[in-house]
């Protein structure tokens, strides 16, 4: 691929917005991606030119999914700096948001499939079997993290920080 057009494709990446959808028994909306590696991600996506980072966050989640949040019911929990594959010196930013408050029915896409709401155990379980990318982990144990208030809301992060979290007795 010649180099503008890598440049290109890494500028459509750059920043980013994600959602954790949290239901009652506190297990997390997760699904497969239909490209790349096919592992397990949160819903979100590209944050398009001029648009806010939690209406990315909201909109993707329900294109990607079929459940329906409204912006005013969802939190930031922190930012992370990302490097851009492809691209040496290019940094974005990921926005992580949460809500507990959603509508609508489970519908896979051609983006996600095998959408679920996933326990943390099964969250960790599944990234030891290579089932979920490193960087949607740390993301979902910070989120642990603010809901046992061992980590505050609001924090900056690079998503190649540990992030360390006790699973059957080892951190991991």
């Amino acid at each position: 691929m010649p180099e503008l057009q890598k440049l290109k494709e890494a500028l459509k990446r750059l920043n980013g917005a994600n959602l954790i959808i949290e239901n009652k028994k506190g297990e997390i909306l997760v699904g497969r991606a239909t490209y790349g590696k096919k592992q397990f991600i949160l819903p979100g996506g590209a944050i398009e030119r001029g648009e806010k980072p939690v209406h990315a966050a909201v909109s993707e989640a329900e294109e990607e999914t079929g459940i329906i949040v409204q912006e005013k019911n969802t939190k930031l929990l922190g930012v992370y700096l990302q490097k851009i594959s492809g691209v040496e010196s290019a940094t974005g930013f990921v926005f992580l948001y949460r809500t507990k408050i959603y509508k609508g029915e489970l519908k896979e896409t051609d983006e996600l499939s095998e959408l679920q709401f996933m326990s943390i155990e099964e969250i960790i379980d599944r990234y030891i079997s290579k089932e979920f990318s490193l960087g949607y982990v740390r993301m979902i144990i910070h989120h642990c993290l603010i809901k046992e208030n061992l980590l505050h809301f609001g924090f900056e992060k690079r998503l190649g920080d540990a992030a360390l979290y006790q699973h059957k007795g080892s951190m991991v």
